[in-house]
């Protein structure tokens, strides 16, 4: 550990790979954490903003496999440079450059918010900085409300964050899809929500209920995330855009009634990928494959100036 922060310390020490961003190396439990570290050369604070991605493969860039690369989370960490303020992202374990000794059957929430705390701490040793902020992306907005108890993280900020149980967002999203498969959902989810491993999801199910995914499934379901947030005891911007068609705006508005400290930003047309988007289905899903288009105006803006307010 102390020959990779002195690793760590010594990249970081040379501006032109500041300004492009450097890798970090983080060992935790059965892990081996790769994140970019940027911080700018005229960096302004001593803030420095620990970035979480969203659900499944998706990695440090907001891009998830080769099909669906829009940049987004990248995009945000180089607007913020551009305002003086450092970050770091990461992809989870399993994910992209980051390694994981266990199986999909071994994988289960909390690892996710224990890589999390691995990092604060790395990041609390480093004297350039003094406060450290979380931001959480669709699930990952989760992961940084249960890391952002921690009394080191200052200030939160979720993007596309569900104020739902995730057994309850999966229902809606099947249901959505097909009357049929939220009536076959149900009772599996209900299973899995009680802490009982589903025996034989079926064929039109088991690529979400399959044996080696429900520990994890199990483990993500014990948490209200309007409840965590609630009791978070520190600044909370809560985003989302209206044309998002993964989690809507009422899921934001659920997060924000259940913090009374929380502000409410919504952005006009911006959907999942934090890109402006028609509602349309498929006109939407083709913004998520699109890394030349910019975030949608005003989003990095708004989250400077909340990160920036005393």
């Amino acid at each position: 550990m102390r020959f990779i922060l002195f690793s760590f310390l010594l990249l970081c020490s040379c501006e032109a790979l500041a300004q492009a961003g450097v890798e970090v190396l983080l060992p935790n439990d059965s892990a081996m954490l790769s994140g970019t570290l940027v911080v700018p050369p005229d960096q302004s604070s001593k803030d420095v903003v620990l970035f979480f991605a969203g659900s499944g493969p998706t990695d440090r860039d907001g891009n998830t496999g080769s099909q669906y690369v829009n940049n987004s989370l990248k995009m945000l960490a180089q607007g913020f440079a551009n305002e003086g303020i450092a970050s770091l992202r990461f992809d989870k374990r399993g994910i992209g450059k980051s390694t994981f000794e266990g199986g999909e059957e071994d994988l289960v929430f909390d690892d996710f918010v224990s890589d999390g705390l691995a990092w604060v701490e790395l990041l609390s040793k480093d004297k350039r900085f003094d406060d450290i902020f979380v931001l959480g992306h669709s699930q990952g907005s989760l992961v940084a409300a249960l890391v952002a108890r921690d009394e080191r993280v200052k200030k939160y900020v979720s993007i596309a964050g569900v104020g739902r149980p995730a057994d309850e967002l999966i229902l809606s999203q099947l249901e959505e899809q097909s009357s049929f498969l939220g009536m076959v959902a149900a009772p599996k989810l209900d299973s899995l929500k009680e802490g009982h491993m589903v025996a034989d999801p079926g064929p039109p199910l088991n690529s979400i209920f399959r044996k080696s995914t429900q520990p994890f499934l199990m483990s993500w379901f014990a948490y209200n995330p309007a409840e965590i947030v609630s009791k978070l005891d520190k600044p909370v911007l809560i985003v989302n855009g209206t044309t998002d068609i993964q989690v809507s705006v009422e899921d934001a508005e659920e997060l924000h009634n259940a913090a009374p400290v929380s502000e409410l930003f919504i952005v006009e047309g911006m959907n999942h990928v934090l890109k402006d988007a028609p509602q349309e289905r498929m006109a939407n899903l083709k913004v998520y494959s699109d890394p030349d288009l910019p975030l949608s105006q005003g989003l990095a803006e708004k989250i400077v100036e909340f990160l920036n307010a005393e």
